[in-house]
């Protein structure tokens, strides 16, 4: 991730250690992230080939309103417990943290949903999809960094995050 450079570049070395620290406490969907990734490819080909195009469609809409559904109420969590959380993690440091973790984590939550779009991709062949989504988001957070992060700082920095993801 370049997001930590253009921080240190653009911004100072006191957010690459608040950003960090959010992401540190944002691994935990990395489990998440790395279950869907490995299985929905998997349950997407069987279904396509199974059940037909059709069936194909609604189970990634199903999948892809329950992945909104949880990131919601994980956003929401938050909210409600990002100060708790950093508190105990951190300490009051770190407590800016606490006021960006809801936003961190709507990047990382959100390419869960680019997960079921990736397994439609890989189901029906056209992968090639995949690739254009991560140049896409690099190519934004390379043009957004500079244009953010000094304005906008930490969350600034956030926002180049979650357009990357």
């Amino acid at each position: 991730m370049l997001v930590p450079f253009q921080i240190a570049e653009f911004g100072s070395v006191l957010w690459v250690a608040h950003y960090n620290a959010a992401n540190s406490i944002l691994n935990v969907l990395n489990i998440l992230r790395q279950t869907m990734g490995n299985y929905l490819p998997i349950v997407a080909t069987r279904i396509y080939h199974e059940r037909g195009f059709e069936a194909f469609r609604q189970a990634l809409n199903r999948l892809s309103v329950a992945v909104l559904l949880a990131s919601a109420c994980m956003v929401l969590i938050l909210v409600v417990f990002g100060e708790f959380l950093v508190s105990i993690l951190y300490g009051a440091r770190y407590m800016p943290v606490a006021e960006i973790l809801p936003m961190a984590a709507i990047g990382p939550l959100v390419a869960m949903l680019s997960f079921v779009t990736q397994a439609g991709g890989l189901a029906l062949g056209r992968t090639e999809q995949i690739f254009h989504a991560y140049l896409a988001g690099t190519i934004c957070s390379v043009v957004l960094a500079p244009l953010l992060i000094p304005r906008s700082g930490l969350s600034g920095a956030i926002w180049v995050a979650n357009v990357g993801y």
